[in-house]
């Protein structure tokens, strides 16, 4: 399987799971973002997960309401168009916001780059940072695969 089959196939579970369940942390529509930008974020993350690139401007208009969700799927967005250093802004913004993931993929990130890991042991150590606490199910494995390409 290559690592576009894995991501794929992770990606696909982690979606399922976290729809059928219902569960999504960030879906929240009495959130202090209000109801629109939580609207926004929803089809904005619908779209991401279809690789519509209409997902973009749906997660920009949420995060401008200061969405934590949106700015860690910006992120997301960002790092499938091969813009790293877009996708660390993105992922800073979501970790300023509370984003939980962000945070922890950005210390495992700095605290891997400080010891000199990359490649394939870096995503290991990103991918153990998303942990049963994790507030995306459906994409931070995703983001943890493609920020240990930047």
């Amino acid at each position: 399987m290559s690592t576009d089959d894995h991501v794929w196939s992770d990606q696909v579970a982690c979606m399922t799971l976290a729809f059928t369940a219902g569960m999504d942390y960030w879906d929240q529509p009495d959130g202090p973002w209000g109801e629109e930008a939580n609207a926004r974020y929803r089809l904005g993350g619908a779209a991401l997960a279809r690789y519509d690139e209409s997902a973009a401007s749906w997660l920009r208009e949420a995060v401008d309401e200061e969405h934590p969700g949106a700015a860690f799927r910006m992120a997301l967005w960002a790092f499938r168009q091969d813009y790293q250093d877009v996708g660390k802004v993105w992922l800073v913004r979501a970790a300023d916001l509370g984003h939980g993931d962000a945070t922890q993929l950005l210390d495992m990130h700095e605290d891997c780059e400080a010891a000199g890991i990359r490649g394939h042991r870096l995503v290991d150590f990103l991918l153990a940072a998303i942990d049963e606490d994790c507030q995306d199910l459906a994409f931070a494995p995703e983001v943890a695969r493609l920020l240990a390409r930047s």
